[in-house]
């Protein structure tokens, strides 16, 4: 979610629009979502995501980045299956 805020925070700075613009132009009644956003705390609505594709003229897709934070490796393998782990928890 940090890298996507970070790219939110960028497209708003290279198209010229400020936090408050922004806040505006979505509805939202407070500008607290897009901080949130921008620090990769929370991400936008759906609903919010395709007024900033508009405004932007990009894909939704493009304005979210995918990060492989998440990688599994195999744990155990048993009989019924094969259990697996977030590498993170892994001793």
């Amino acid at each position: 979610m940090i890298s996507t805020g970070k790219h939110l925070k960028n497209l708003a700075r290279k198209f010229g629009y400020s936090v408050k613009e922004i806040q505006q132009y979505l509805g939202l009644s407070c500008p607290q979502p897009v901080y949130r956003w921008y620090k990769g705390a929370i991400l936008p609505s759906i609903d919010n995501l395709l007024k900033l594709s508009e405004l932007y003229n990009l894909h939704m897709e493009e304005l979210l980045i995918k990060t492989n934070q998440h990688r599994f490796v195999k744990v155990q393998h048993f009989p019924f299956g094969t259990i697996y782990c977030n590498e993170n928890l892994v001793p």
